[in-house]
């Protein structure tokens, strides 16, 4: 179940909030979220993915 919640939030995200997004916001302040995003991953642990894989195989071992 965990995966699919997973799977349901990114798809929503990709389909809804995103496109969403880039009606409202103004091409102006584009550049400066993009800036912020890659300054908040330059921020990232060095185990973080592994962190969040092991969370998504917990949530996938669930399901089976």
């Amino acid at each position: 179940m965990g995966i699919c919640l997973l799977k349901d939030h990114v798809a929503k995200e990709d389909t809804v909030l995103y496109p969403l997004a880039e009606r409202v916001l103004p091409e102006k302040v584009r550049p400066e979220i993009v800036t912020g995003y890659t300054q908040a991953e330059l921020q990232v642990p060095e185990n973080f993915g592994r962190h969040y894989q092991s969370v998504v195989e917990l949530y996938e071992n669930e399901t089976h």
